[in-house]
């Protein structure tokens, strides 16, 4: 049975749909809608200079430290043996999260990958191979320290195996060169590493940030400068909002005189002098 079209009249005779609203006198819909001229952008990524700036103002610090910080305030527990009434908890592990001060680490790399976009925590494993080499899981002696670096202190090294997905490289590059415990390192790894991304990127936009997530300030920037701009405008208007008059006698005779400097002077003491 074929199915039956009904014309519902929004096409002309050559094909095209004329669905809408539009408004001759104020233009809307047309031609003259200034709505029209709204167009996206392609992101421009917050620098790292920039992004280190507005980490001074108390909201984008409050945005990037909250998760991190409420995210570890209480700790953790490492069980074994299932779940519930069946699972025990690991003897002395306690010991340990406080030794390499895991929670410490782990709030410092939330909170950079927050800020920057990413971060990692360099694990100092013992077991018997060079950073550059895997971890040999059946040799692991200690772990002898941890580290924290952002997104800025290490890249990921760019071959042939993580040409098309830069977030999965084998190998990470240390650019700053300012490790603390071992700093002679310069190629790890990705087995003694732990690597957190900011937030989630579309794949071609992940790569042209070098296979690392997007800062949390990224996406609140512009609305963040409008209400700072809003908010400093406001407190000059505050200022600024008493006219000032000034009257000077003689004005005529000291500027034909040539003490034009001695009446800017007067005028600047004046207009800093007032108040509301």
């Amino acid at each position: 049975m074929s199915e039956e079209i009904v014309d519902l009249g929004h096409a002309t005779e050559a094909g095209l749909r004329a669905d809408g609203l539009a408004n001759a006198l104020t233009g809307m819909g047309t031609g003259r809608d200034k709505s029209r001229h709204t167009s996206t952008q392609p992101i421009v990524f917050l620098t790292q200079e920039e992004l280190e700036n507005l980490y001074g103002e108390w909201i984008p610090r409050r945005i990037v430290d909250i998760v991190a910080e409420q995210s570890t305030r209480k700790g953790f527990r490492v069980l074994f043996g299932g779940d519930g009434a069946r699972a025990e908890e690991v003897a002395g592990i306690e010991q340990v999260i406080e030794d390499l001060y895991i929670l410490e680490h782990f709030m410092l790399a939330a909170k950079n990958a927050r800020l920057y976009g990413g971060s990692v925590i360099l694990l100092y494993i013992n077991d018997g191979r060079s950073a550059d080499q895997p971890v040999n899981k059946n040799n692991i002696r200690s772990i002898e320290g941890m580290e924290v670096l952002d997104r800025w202190q290490i890249a990921p090294v760019i071959n042939e195996e993580n040409l098309y997905d830069y977030s999965k490289a084998t190998y990470y590059q240390i650019i700053s060169g300012d490790l603390i415990q071992q700093p002679q390192l310069q190629k790890i790894h990705k087995d003694r590493i732990l690597r957190f991304d900011g937030s989630w990127l579309p794949y071609r936009i992940r790569q042209r940030n070098y296979g690392w997530g997007m800062s949390s300030l990224q996406t609140v920037y512009d609305s963040f400068r409008h209400y700072w701009t809003g908010l400093n405008s406001a407190a000059t208007v505050l200022v600024e909002f008493e006219v000032f008059v000034h009257k000077l006698r003689g004005l005529s005779t000291m500027l034909a005189a040539g003490k034009e400097s001695d009446v800017r002077q007067r005028l600047v003491l004046n207009d800093m002098s007032k108040s509301i």
